[in-house]
Parts: structure tokens; C-alpha cells; sequence
């Protein structure tokens, strides 16, 4: 890629930020005022986010049983 090519891919991808960020809106759910709603969204935002974590955990520890009983 010639230095052109990424000066104009580079402009490109800056104009797309700027002109994308106004149309970027948080959905009804993170700033509705009730706090039930504001409640339930921090709360399945946790466990979305400890989920993976759980998962591999989960697998690395059924691996290691699995190789002991060997």
C-alpha cells in the first residue's frame, strides 16, 4: 500500500468516526430513568462480562481432572 493509499484510507476512516458519532445513540434501556431498568442493564452487563471468564474456567478445570485421572 502506497503512502497515498493510506493518507486517503486514513481521511476516510476519520470522516466515517466523525460523521457516525452523531448518529451513535444509547439505547432506551441505559438511560431510562427508572432505576428497576438501570438495575437490571448493570446487572446483565456483569454477568455478560464475567460469562467468558466462567466458560474457560470451566474448561481449564475439567481438563486438568481429565488429565489426573489419566
Amino acid at each position: 500500500m502506497t503512502t497515498r493509499h493510506l493518507l486517503e484510507a486514513s481521511a476516510l476512516m476519520v470522516l466515517g468516526l466523525l460523521v457516525g458519532a452523531d448518529a451513535s445513540e444509547a439505547c432506551s434501556v441505559c438511560i431510562d430513568p427508572s432505576a428497576a431498568s438501570r438495575d437490571a442493564f448493570g446487572m446483565t452487563a456483569v454477568v455478560l462480562s464475567l460469562l467468558p471468564m466462567a466458560l474457560v474456567g470451566g474448561i481449564l478445570f475439567f481438563l486438568r481432572r481429565a488429565s489426573r485421572d489419566r
